[in-house]
């Protein structure tokens, strides 16, 4: 029987304990942002495999440093920063 590491942790291969994963992923393959192989939905990250082991912030946030996301203006559905003039997709709700 092999005894695997919980959920937050993984396996470096060389110590005896489970390593934590980076703070932005739920499971992982190794300690870094880029290691995520699910995301932690609470920091406002979506899980996107497609990604490569990253968790970008979900609709609606944008990242101001790795793992914060902030949230967009209410006018954006997506956005690359603060204010009503960074957004990258309306919210069609707004008649916009």
């Amino acid at each position: 029987m092999e005894c695997l590491c919980s959920d937050g942790t993984y396996d470096d291969n060389f110590s005896p304990d489970c390593q934590p994963c980076n703070f932005s992923c739920t499971t992982c393959s190794n300690g870094l942002n880029i290691g995520c192989q699910s995301c932690d939905l609470v920091t406002n990250k979506r899980d996107d495999d497609s990604l490569n082991g990253k968790c970008p912030c979900s609709d609606g946030f944008y990242e101001i440093s790795d793992p914060i996301c902030a949230t967009c203006d209410l006018s954006c559905k997506t956005c690359g920063g603060a204010g009503k003039n960074n957004c990258t997709s309306c919210e069609t709700t707004d008649d916009r």
